[in-house]
């Protein structure tokens, strides 16, 4: 008679087993930082712990990051100051403008902030799918030198990890970049591509080659949320933003 084998259910089997591959995984905006607080949620209830050569960064508009149950009934959620950033924080529109002025941020945003009337961005900030995407943007860019320190600091200690996997191989240990987010027009639909940017950008910096690094996506669709007006039309956006940067092959700023 042959033996009874119990198969992982589907939720599982999106958890890989401990690896020394490193492994960067980035929730932007709301969608995506739940499906990378579901990652960590669903790693530590099948290993215990996050796998030493994971790290996990979050970036949204919220004050606080969400919790998340996992199979054991523990609250999980990502570290604030560590793993997740408020974007936008205290932002105000005259200091936000005075910076754009400075950058060589996209000039479509300039006159979206200025048109703005007091104190309406910041509550925009926080509209999430119900917002225009530029919004997001906007609170990217006056939380930027803070979103690239922390995937600085998170580069740093996987390229560590990774010249450590190297020399157990006789070469550089691959880097998996995980990028999730919304296409529904919230905050990550918007930050989704600037962040690969960054993320590259740093990689550069670091000295690792950004080519010999894997870059997955993980897109949650518009029929994930209930249809609306302006969650179409943001859709409509963030999807011929992918498909611009797919084929010129650019990624923003």
């Amino acid at each position: 008679m042959a033996e009874a084998v119990s198969q992982p259910n589907a939720r599982e089997m999106l958890v890989p087993p401990p690896s020394v591959a490193p492994v960067l995984g980035v929730g932007c905006g709301g969608s995506g930082l739940e499906t990378i607080t579901n990652y960590k949620a669903l790693c530590i209830a099948r290993n215990g712990s996050l796998d030493p050569a994971v790290r996990l960064l979050g970036f949204d508009v919220m004050a606080e990051p969400p919790f998340v149950n996992n199979n054991s009934g523990r609250a999980i959620r990502l570290t604030p100051g560590i793993e997740y950033l408020q974007l936008g924080r205290d932002c105000n529109p005259p200091a936000l403008r005075r910076a754009i002025k400075t950058s060589s941020i996209d000039c479509r945003l300039r006159e979206v902030l200025l048109r703005q009337p007091g104190g309406r961005l910041t509550r925009s900030l926080h509209n999430g799918s119900e917002g225009e995407r530029l919004f997001g943007l906007l609170g990217l860019e006056w939380s930027r030198p803070d979103v690239r320190r922390m995937i600085s600091a998170a580069l740093t200690e996987l390229s560590d990890l990774r010249l450590t996997a190297g020399r157990e191989t006789g070469r550089d240990a691959p880097l998996l970049v995980i990028v999730a987010a919304g296409t529904a027009g919230g905050v990550g639909s918007s930050i989704a591509l600037p962040i690969v940017a960054d993320i590259k950008r740093e990689a550069d910096r670091l000295g690792i080659d950004p080519a010999s690094c894997t870059f997955i996506g993980v897109a949650v669709l518009p029929e994930a949320f209930a249809p609306t007006i302006m969650r179409s039309s943001n859709a409509f956006d963030t999807i011929s933003d992918y498909d611009h940067s797919q084929k010129a092959g650019v990624l923003p700023w």
